[in-house]
Order: C-alpha cells, then sequence, then structure tokens
C-alpha cells in the first residue's frame, strides 16, 4: 500500500535553498548576507504555518529572527531579551518534549543527553522562563551557539551533497584563506575564519556558529593547527583570539560550556550531587538521577555519531546532572513571596554560606511557611530582617516573625521601623554570608526613612537593588513625608548612579497602572515595549534594569522633551512634581453613552461611609491608603484594622491634612481616644476626623470662595450659573491649543464632571470645584 508523506516544503532541493540561505557564504556581501536571512525567515513561516515543518527548521527561523533585529539595533533591549528568550527556550523545549518517553518520564537534562545536546543550553533555557531574563552578551552567545549546534544536528547531515549558492560559516565546501587538502585543511579554514572575525555583534555572532563546528572537531587536529595559526602571524588581535581559543578548548576537555569573551568570568565546574540525595533551591527541585541508559532519539532525525565534547562520555567518567534552578554563575539567589494583593517579600540567600535575609516581610501567613520551611530542611541560616521603611505593608510583621522564628534576629531598617535594632548610614555596606556585599541608599521621600539595599555578588558581579516604594517598575512611590525634589534626587542621582546593569526588585507590582499612566504621557518604543510586557507577565520584579528604567520609566526621564511639554515645565524637581501630581490623579480612559452624546459615563460609586460624610470616592480612596499605611490588625475591627494614636498625625500628613497646631492635634486625638485609655483609633473615626479636615479646608475660607468664583468666570459668561458646551468651545479657541479639541471630548468632560446628568445641563460651580479638588487644584 501506497504510504504518502505530507511535507510543507514542495521538493527536497527546497529544504536545501532554505538551508543555504540560513547558512550563507561568508565571502558574500553583509548586505545579501542579511537579504537571504530575511528571505529564509520568511519561508520557514510560510512551512510552520502549513504544518509539519521540522522543529529545528522552525527552531533556526526563530533564532536568526531574533539575530537580525538584534542586527538591525532598532529593538528596546528589554524586549530584545524577552525574544530572544522566547526563541531559545522554542528550539530547547521543543526538541526535548519530541524526544519524551511517555511510559518512562526523564528530565531534561537525561533527554539532552541523549541527542547531545549541551547542558548549557538547557540551563540557559530554564535561566530565561523560570528566573530573571539573562543579560544580553549571554543570550547572543547561545543563540549563536545554538544555530552552530542545529547545523551540525540537522542541517549539515541532509542528503543534496553540495550547498546550493552558499555554505555554512567554515564547512566543508568553502573556500577560505589558508584552506589546505583534506580535514585538517578544513580545520585551518574554520579557524582562520574564527579569529579573523572582530568585535562588532554580527561578528560575535558568526564566531559563536562558528565555535559551534570547532568544538565538534578532534581536539588534538584543532590544537594543532590553532598553534600553527597563531605561531605564523604577527597581528596581535589573532594571536589574542587564538589564545582565548586555546583556552576555550581545554575548558570543552574538562566539561566547559558556552563561549566567552577576553575578561569575562568562566563558569565554574559543575557541583556534583551527592548520591542517593535531593538537591533543593528554592522553588526548584530536582530528584537524583540514577546512572541511566539512554537510547531515545529525536523521531525521523539521525542520532548523531558522537555525543558533543561538552558532555561527560559515560565509559570515562560518571556524568553528574546540575540541577535546574541553580545556575552555576549566580551564587546570590532571589526568591520573591508575593503577600496580599501586589506586595512582596524577597529572600535573599548566600549560596556558599547558606546566609540569609528576608526583605519586607510584611505579611508572616504567608511569609513564615516559606521561612521554616527552608530553615527545617537546612537551606538557609536567616540572620537578619529587613526593612525598606516602616509603612505597615512592609514592617508589619517584624514582631510576630521575632515570636515565631527560633532565634532572634537583628532587624535592620529605617529609624521608624518596628522593632528596628540597626539603622546603617548613606552608604555603608554589610555583607550576607561570604559572597554578598550590601550597600545601604537613603532615599527619603515616600518616607523620610526610606532605604534601598544595593547588592552584588562579589564572585560574578551580579547586581540587584531592592527599592522598596521609592522605585517601581514604570514608576515611583507617592511623596507621603517628603518632597518633589527629595524624589529627583532618589531616583535620578543617587538610584540612577549605581548602575545600568542592576537589577530592579520593587516592593509592589505596580506595573500596569505604572504604564498605563506612562503610554499617556510618552509614546515611546521603550514605554510601548513595557506595555506590551506587562499585559503579558502578571509579575515584572527582577526582569528590568537600572538601565531600562531611564528609558521606560517617565519620572526618570526629565530631560525628554515630550515629557517637558507634557508637563509644562523644564525644571527636573518641576517636572518631578508635576508628574506626581498627574499621576495621583490619574484615571484609565473610561467608556460614555447617553441620549445626548451616544455614549455612557457610569460614576465612581460613593460606600456607605462616605455618603455619610460627603467626600468623593476619590477622597475616600486616599483616607483609606493613608490609614492603610499605619493600621495594625485587631480581632472585631475588620480589614481596616487600627492605627496607633501615636501614628495619627503622621497619617494626616501622608494625606495632606497636617494639624495646624499643637492644640489642634490635641484636639483631633481626644474625639478619637477621649479617656486615652485605648491607645488607638478605628478606621470610621479616623475617617469622620478627615472628612472634618477636608470640608473645613474647602469650603470655610472666605479666600477660597472667591477664588472659586473667580475660576468659575473664566468659563462663563456673567450670570450665568453653569459652564455649557458653547463656553468650553470659546476656552479651547483662546487657549490656541496645537492639536484642535473635538466636539465629543468637549461633550465627555461635561459628562464626567455632572455626573452624566446631559451635555445640555452644563457644568454648575459645586461640580466645577469638585472636578479641581478631584485634580488636586484645592482639597
Amino acid at each position: 500500500m501506497v504510504q504518502y508523506i505530507h511535507t510543507p516544503y514542495p521538493t527536497p532541493s527546497s529544504l536545501l535553498t532554505l538551508r543555504s540561505q540560513f547558512y550563507p557564504a561568508p565571502s558574500l556581501p553583509p548586505s545579501v548576507i542579511r537579504q537571504q536571512r530575511e528571505e529564509a525567515v520568511a519561508r520557514a513561516a510560510l512551512y510552520t504555518h502549513r504544518g509539519s515543518c521540522p522543529h529545528l527548521v522552525e527552531s533556526t527561523a526563530l533564532l536568526t529572527a531574533v539575530i537580525l533585529s538584534d542586527q538591525a539595533g532598532t529593538t528596546n533591549p528589554s524586549t530584545l531579551r524577552a525574544a530572544y528568550v522566547a526563541a531559545f527556550g522554542r528550539f530547547v523545549t521543543g526538541l526535548l518534549d519530541s524526544c519524551q518517553d511517555k511510559a518512562r518520564k526523564q528530565s531534561m537534562y537525561e533527554l539532552a543527553k541523549g541527542v547531545g545536546l549541551p547542558a548549557k543550553f538547557v540551563e540557559l533555557r530554564h535561566a530565561g522562563v523560570h528566573e530573571g531574563m539573562p543579560g544580553l552578551g549571554r543570550l547572543r552567545r547561545g543563540a549563536g551557539e545554538g544555530l552552530g549546534w542545529i547545523w551540525g544536528f540537522y542541517w549539515g547531515r541532509l542528503e543534496g551533497g553540495e550547498l546550493e549558492g552558499g555554505e555554512m560559516e567554515g564547512v566543508e565546501g568553502g573556500d577560505g584563506d589558508g584552506m589546505g587538502e583534506g580535514e585538517e585543511g578544513r580545520v585551518e579554514g574554520l579557524v582562520r575564519r574564527y579569529l579573523d572575525l572582530g568585535e562588532t555583534v554580527g561578528e560575535r555572532m558568526r564566531r559563536d556558529i562558528l565555535w559551534g563546528q570547532i568544538r565538534g572537531l578532534e581536539r588534538g587536529l584543532v590544537k594543532g593547527v590553532v598553534e600553527r595559526v597563531v605561531g605564523g602571524t604577527s597581528d596581535g588581535k589573532v594571536v589574542r583570539r587564538g589564545m582565548a581559543l586555546g583556552r576555550l578548548l581545554e575548558e570543552e576537555e574538562q566539561g566547559g560550556g558556552m563561549v566567552v569573551e577576553e575578561g569575562e568570568k568562566k563558569d565554574e565546574q559543575r557541583e556534583r550531587v551527592p548520591e542517593g540525595e535531593d538537591v533543593k533551591m528554592g522553588e526548584a527541585e530536582v530528584e537524583d538521577i540514577p546512572k541511566p541508559t539512554i537510547t531515545t532519539e529525536a523521531p525521523s532525525q539521525p542520532k548523531p555519531q558522537q555525543p558533543t565534547p561538552s558532555w561527560v562520555l559515560y565509559d570515562e567518567k560518571e556524568w553528574v546532572p546540575k540541577p535546574i534552578g541553580v545556575p552555576t554563575y549566580r551564587k546570590m539567589h532571589i526568591r520573591s513571596i508575593p503577600m496580599w494583593s501586589d506586595n512582596y517579600a524577597y529572600l535573599v540567600v548566600d549560596d556558599k554560606s547558606k546566609d540569609a535575609v528576608i526583605i519586607d516581610p510584611a505579611n508572616p501567613p504567608e511569609v513564615l511557611p516559606v521561612l521554616e520551611e527552608a530553615i527545617a530542611n537546612k537551606e538557609i541560616n536567616l540572620t537578619a530582617i529587613v526593612n525598606t521603611h516602616h509603612h505597615r505593608d512592609h514592617a508589619g510583621g517584624n514582631q510576630t516573625l521575632l515570636s515565631k522564628l527560633p532565634s532572634k534576629l537583628p532587624i535592620i531598617g529605617g529609624r521608624d521601623c518596628a522593632h528596628v535594632t540597626k539603622t546603617p548610614a548613606h552608604n555603608e555596606t554589610f555583607t550576607i554570608g561570604e559572597n554578598i556585599k550590601v550597600k545601604a541608599l537613603h532615599t527619603p521621600c515616600h518616607t523620610q526613612d526610606s532605604i534601598c539595599y544595593l547588592m552584588e555578588d562579589s564572585e560574578t558581579g551580579d547586581k540587584v537593588i531592592f527599592t522598596g516604594d521609592t522605585l517601581f517598575i514604570g514608576g515611583c512611590g507617592r511623596f507621603f513625608e517628603g518632597t518633589g525634589e527629595e524624589m529627583h534626587k532618589a531616583l535620578n542621582v543617587v538610584l540612577a548612579g549605581v548602575g545600568d546593569d542592576v537589577r530592579v526588585y520593587p516592593g509592589h507590582e505596580y506595573t500596569k497602572s505604572n504604564v498605563k499612566f506612562g503610554v499617556s504621557v510618552l509614546q515611546s518604543e521603550a514605554v510601548r515595549a513595557l506595555e506590551a510586557f506587562a499585559d503579558d507577565c502578571k509579575e515584572t520584579q527582577g526582569k528590568f534594569t537600572i538601565g531600562d528604567e531611564k528609558q521606560h520609566n517617565v519620572f526618570m526621564r526629565p530631560q525628554d522633551p515630550e515629557i517637558q511639554k507634557a508637563t509644562g515645565e523644564t525644571d527636573p524637581v518641576a517636572i518631578m512634581t508635576k508628574l506626581r501630581e498627574m499621576k495621583n490623579n490619574f484615571k484609565s480612559p473610561r467608556t460614555y453613552d447617553s441620549k445626548e452624546s451616544g455614549m455612557f459615563y457610569k460614576p465612581p460609586k460613593q460606600s456607605r461611609l462616605a455618603k455619610e460624610h460627603n467626600v468623593t470616592p476619590q477622597e475616600e480612596a486616599e483616607i483609606r491608603e493613608a490609614f492603610s499605611l499605619f493600621a495594625e490588625p485587631m480581632e472585631g475591627e475588620g480589614r481596616e484594622g487600627v492605627i496607633p494614636i501615636h501614628d495619627v498625625r503622621r497619617a494626616l500628613i501622608a494625606l495632606g491634612l497636617p494639624p495646624t497646631s499643637p492644640s489642634e492635634l490635641s484636639d483631633l486625638l481626644s474625639v478619637l481616644d477621649p479617656d486615652e485609655e485605648l491607645g488607638y483609633a478605628t478606621f470610621p473615626n479616623f475617617f469622620a476626623v478627615c472628612a472634618l479636615k477636608i470640608h473645613n479646608k474647602s469650603h470655610s475660607s472666605e479666600a477660597h470662595i472667591a477664588e472659586v468664583d473667580e475660576a468659575f468666570g473664566l468659563f462663563t459668561t456673567k450670570g450665568s450659573n453653569a459652564i455649557t458646551l458653547a463656553n468650553l468651545k470659546k476656552v479651547a479657541k483662546l487657549l490656541q491649543l496645537e492639536e484642535e479639541v473635538s466636539e465629543e471630548v468637549l461633550k465627555d468632560m461635561i459628562l464626567e464632571a455632572n455626573g452624566g446628568a446631559g451635555v445640555g445641563r452644563g457644568v454648575k460651580k459645586e461640580e466645577f470645584e469638585g472636578v479641581l479638588r478631584r485634580a488636586g487644584v484645592w482639597r
């Protein structure tokens, strides 16, 4: 019976043509090489769409596409890193999943061993998917070596003889300088091409591809060729590259890994796992893998004649896999512990000594189980609690942790943090275990005791910073106890100066809301890229660097002309102050509907408490936020808890309603705690005091009433009691705005101001005042 096999390409020669386009002759002009690779990517995408496309063809296209995008130099670094991770992850995961035996579940390391895939590829894939995204240098090397490995495993073994119009860089059929006859001449051509390549991004990637071929050749022959080529030249650059290549070959014999540029720190040897023991780190756990006999092969693909040299041969030495989740290059481990809906605590561990600190463990029910398990399993030696500032959602768990954990821990934090025992000075340093250096950076504004902690792995140079509520991904904290000048210094002087490669771990997951505001101010490629990332990823901590923040965080771009235009300011401090005001009052775009405008507006609902005290939903939200910063849980007082009497003044300051005098503060406290017995204030009572101060500030002043009348008169004709559509059109015309404001937008403004009562009704004076109050002009 005839059996039909569907292929996405018309003929076998079509696949050979695709091969020659993916791996064109290096002697061709760069523009031609790029054009051929772009055509190959497009053709492979078509084959993939048709179905039944070999996985390694698709992987070649994905890796090539991201390399081409990188070489173009137009893609944001964070977007580029995400693209590399996605392409490399698809390459490794798809290949190994196709080798999985349903009857006997195997680890990725076992599967990789069976097909000769380097262990470093499995580790890089895991680091990209489950840890902070690797740096661009490491990802570029991985992609280049991946293409080299795919050539040796798949493309180079296709039937069809000579390549049609191209060749793999340095493989049989090329005409490189110094090419002799036979195997030695072929190796010499490869080595000369490798050593002649420069240091541009494109040349480094081509060198990585060549390394993927060189590493599979007979080692003694390659060493001899390298020594002969280096000895016969006076070019210092070639000599240095030849010496570096010789070191790489030696490392390969010892089980080394990817290409490492001169000056970079080499990956350490894999740590052996004691037989019969499990290996655990953070959330990753790898069971002991028995000494296997691997027979798994990739379907319909030939098994390599010999294992890739980066793997130890079983008949020479026992192979022990490195546990996934413990990268050899990193000795500082960070575990995020989500709390409530958007808070983070962080467990930082020095791998060598197991010494650890817990940062901002505000919610013990979510943090303690993690700590207790790690301590019980002897994974960590907890040495301290570290706080970024005194607010309850960061330092509120200190007392509970001290009472629950077996040993009394020091508490390192700002001077106002609960039970603090040590407040480091600005730029003061200390260590965690043997490898982690910590520097305390004072960043007063959100609170006056705010401290950010810069940490560096002394062995690898890997750097991170824990920023609390000072810096968020794409945003910054409210100025509860400080000024725009202080926040500008904190972000654009202190934090901006720690280094662009430092990864950011903030205290909250606010990225989605931050980037919505960011896009309203600056529609740059970097901000749009952050928006896309936030839409796809629930958590963003540790995914971006200080350098990334300088690109997509509007609070760190006071020099940007677009931001200066949006704020109407040029002074950096004035820009920071204005941006924070705009963010405080920012509302996501609404949808409207009414009989007059064809749109609908649904005003925010007031709670029962807000109605009783005649405050707006926005004012209620601000009161709740200020209360929550200092609140403590108490049985019978609902989810809001209570606030200690001694924190009432600070809460009112955070709300922008400070007591005007000591006597007023005394009067307020007597209302909240008449007999001075409780020592705390409940949320309803605190709310009532805040509402009273809001109304007194808003309405009691004759000067304020006159100010409202004057502002209202700017929008209306004499004797009018409402702002109409015609009034707004006239004002818009007088302002001579660069872009004409449409009538629909003006109608929307009226409907939002009057709660959807209709365009024809207009906006009355009290509604106008409410709009300006919500905008922060008045309380």
